[in-house]
C-alpha cells in the first residue's frame, strides 16, 4: 500500500515545510574564528525530497565587492541529512548562511 492511499493528505502537503538548515555536531573553521558544520535535514517520514537553498555571506567578495548570494539544490532522503559546508570555512571570519527558498518532492 502506497503512503498516498494510507494518508490521502499526504501528496497536498508541502515539502518545504519538512526542510531545515540545521548545525551539524562538529566544529569547523579555524581555532579564531569557529563556525558548525551546516546539514540539510529532512523530517518527512517515507519520502525524498530536492530543496533549492539559497547562500549568502555576511560579507562582500573580497575579490568583486559585490555580495555573495547563489542557489544550489540538494536532495534528501526521508528522515535524512545531508552535509552542506562550514559556515566559517576559510582562514578568514566570514560566515555562510543556507536559507531553503524552495522544494519538490524528489
Amino acid at each position: 500500500m502506497k503512503n498516498s492511499e494510507k494518508n490521502p493528505n499526504l501528496e497536498l502537503e508541502e515539502p518545504i515545510r519538512f526542510i531545515k538548515v540545521i548545525n551539524g555536531p562538529q566544529l569547523c573553521g579555524s581555532y579564531a574564528f569557529p563556525g558548525y558544520e551546516q546539514v540539510l535535514k529532512s523530517t518527512h517520514p517515507s519520502r525524498a525530497i530536492k530543496a533549492t537553498l539559497e547562500i549568502t555571506s555576511d560579507r562582500p567578495d573580497d575579490a568583486t565587492g559585490q555580495p555573495i548570494r547563489y542557489t544550489e539544490e540538494h536532495v534528501v532522503g526521508s528522515n535524512g541529512t545531508t552535509y552542506l559546508g562550514c559556515q566559517i570555512p576559510g582562514p578568514t571570519a566570514q560566515k555562510f548562511f543556507w536559507k531553503p527558498i524552495a522544494a519538490t518532492w524528489a
